[in-house]
């Protein structure tokens, strides 16, 4: 009788820390995997020559992150400004339990491959920090 409580204390015990062991994430490893949506992009590059009107070849872009967590955000924070990814003056705020940063890009040029890139390095720097790109636009709007 000893050993049969023993036995189910180990497994309820095993499981239990399986679970804890692995923490659940705001970017899901599928999120991630099916990438960003690019589809617009070629759209949107045509309304961002229209705004340039072929005066710079470059654009600066805001962008947003989302997760559950201010540690991930603030982290997320901190790397974007010490690898020189974007200007260093980044915002952070809760909206109803999601933390939010909103930062600016470096010029980008205005190339879709350039476009399509920066959105795809954004989303993978997101997704180490555990981090969601929530969209992008437009600096100048």
């Amino acid at each position: 009788m000893l050993n049969k409580y023993l036995v189910t204390l180990f497994l309820f015990t095993f499981i239990l820390s399986c679970q804890m062991a692995k923490p659940q994430r705001y970017f899901t490893q599928e999120k991630y995997e099916s990438g960003p949506d690019q589809s617009t992009n070629a759209a949107l590059l045509g309304r961002l020559l229209q705004i340039s009107k072929g005066e710079s070849e470059t654009m600066k872009f805001d962008f947003y992150f989302v997760t559950d967590q201010k540690q991930k955000i603030e982290a997320l924070a901190n790397y974007l400004k010490t690898a020189q990814k974007t200007d260093p003056d980044v915002e952070i705020n809760e909206l109803e339990n999601i933390w939010e940063l909103a930062g600016q890009s470096l010029p980008v040029q205005l190339e879709i491959d350039s476009i399509n890139q920066w959105e795809k390095d954004m989303w993978e720097i997101g997704y180490k920090f555990d981090c969601v790109l929530d969209g992008w636009e437009n600096a100048d709007n």
